[in-house]
């Protein structure tokens, strides 16, 4: 390497001559001023450690063992069949990596030297800066340990983020103004060394990207799939088998890691990506979401729907009981979790929750066995796509009004529903919801739901 700090092909070198046991003495010399001198070069190397100590997942390694080496291309997380990784282009035999990780932590680890031999603690870049968080979220950065994250504004290094609970979020916003929000259980970690990648194990994102470079393009990566973005708007929902992802404006490369196969998925688009290599990986055009939604429970929900289905029985009707549900910890020494008992409603392949009503309400038809006060929330997109907020209300437990059959018609208008964040803006006007929240606090009253509807005050069922 002659001292660019974009320039890695030296260093690519030096690490295959090391792990091949063909390190001269002079390459070793070699490598260890690279390291010593060169703070892009230790933090690539770090990056590396921490994904694949911290982040390396079975169900994308053994996808990714199906892909043949023409199908492989430069990248994070793609193995041979002799079980060598590629990581930034190093091809690394995987029991060296520990070796080599251990040894060269023990010469550098966090730390620059200057001439006299002395060295110094390195504090580790900031790459962004936390815009907001709802619920519980916590971070941790390379090495550091896990800590809760709640105020705004703070400095972000390269790290894994855990967001718990159906409720909770985070948001996020790199040096470049591009904007991500994580909600749901979600399990994210990102890093920026020149070019922007994100990590989803799990969860829902949602990301606003601003113009990339053509040689850098913003990757995210999750079990199945590889996403590479120049710059646009889309949400993707991750978790160890599928990877669904909706672009709204621009459009993303999206590769299958089972087989390599490559797809580009436009604006108005979507697209699924399992472990299936035989299934059709051909973009859908999305349909505009009708205003409003309405759901009678007489088939099971879909599978990522929270709630026990019940079937038609006597004189009662097809409905969904109340499961538990974390909704957040607290922040203590135990960090106790925070369980809520509800139903939750997802927009999902399987069914779109709509666009809100201009005037709108929501409309529930519900039951308790004892009483018990009530949270709803909504979680919307804005029409363009972007993450539109939380919003919630609180009721009590006689809200809405008592049906002869024992049932209770709740009625909320959407203009009751306040943000989570209270910084955060009103609802957006014809925001899409991608769940629906509804849960009693504290113990299990037995919350049953039948009906559930989201239209215009004028509409009546």
């Amino acid at each position: 390497m002659t001292g660019s700090a974009h320039d890695f092909s030296e260093l690519e070198r030096l690490l295959n001559a090391s792990v091949d046991g063909e390190l001269s003495d002079a390459d070793e010399a070699s490598l260890q001023a690279l390291l010593r001198d060169d703070a892009a070069a230790r933090r690539r190397y770090l990056q590396f450690m921490q994904l694949h100590a911290e982040l390396h997942w079975d169900h994308g390694a053994d996808a990714s063992l199906l892909v043949t080496p023409e199908h492989q291309s430069p990248g994070i997380s793609h193995f041979d069949g002799n079980a060598t990784q590629r990581v930034g282009g190093w091809m690394i035999p995987a029991v060296a990596i520990g070796v080599v990780a251990a040894a060269w932590l023990m010469t550098v680890g966090w730390f620059t030297f200057d001439g006299g031999g002395e060295h110094r603690s390195q504090t580790a870049p900031m790459i962004a800066r936390l815009e907001m968080t709802q619920g519980t979220v916590s971070f941790r950065a390379a090495g550091g340990e896990q800590v809760a994250l709640s105020r705004r504004g703070q400095d972000l290094t390269a790290g894994a983020l855990l967001v718990e609970g159906e409720t909770s979020a985070a948001q996020w916003r790199f040096l470049d103004g591009t904007l991500i929000t994580a909600s749901g259980d979600a399990e994210i970690s990102f890093d920026d060394v020149g070019q922007k990648v994100i990590r989803a194990r799990q969860g829902m994102l949602t990301a606003e990207v601003q113009p990339q470079l053509t040689s850098a393009p913003l990757i995210v990566e999750t079990p199945t799939a590889r996403v590479e973005v120049l710059g646009t708007v889309f949400t993707l929902a991750a978790d160890p088998d599928t990877t669904r992802i909706n672009v709204a404006e621009g459009r993303v490369r999206l590769k299958r890691l089972v087989d390599g196969e490559t797809v580009e998925v436009s604006q108005q688009q979507s697209c699924i990506v399992s472990l299936d290599a035989r299934s059709d990986l051909s973009p859908e055009v999305s349909v505009e979401p009708q205003i409003g939604w309405q759901h009678h429970f007489t088939e099971p929900p879909p599978a990522r729907w929270k709630g026990v289905w019940q079937a038609p029985e006597g004189n009662l009707p097809a409905r969904v009981r109340a499961v538990a549900c974390l909704v957040g910890r607290k922040h203590e020494a135990d960090d106790t979790p925070i369980v809520h008992y509800g139903i939750t409603a997802r927009r999902v392949d399987e069914m779109n929750l709509g666009s809100l009503p201009t005037n709108g309400v929501l409309r529930v038809r519900l039951r308790m066995e004892q009483p018990a006060k009530l949270h709803i929330m909504l979680g919307l997109n804005r029409a363009d796509g972007g993450f539109g907020g939380n919003f919630e209300v609180k009721l009590p437990h006689d809200a809405g009004t008592p049906q002869p059959d024992g049932w209770r018609e709740l009625v909320v208008p959407l203009a009751d529903f306040q943000p989570v964040v209270p910084r955060k803006p009103d609802m957006p006007s014809a925001a899409r919801p991608y769940l629906i929240l509804i849960t009693t606090y504290g113990d299990d009253a037995g919350l049953e739901v039948c009906e559930l509807a989201i239209e215009s005050v004028e509409t009546s069922w």
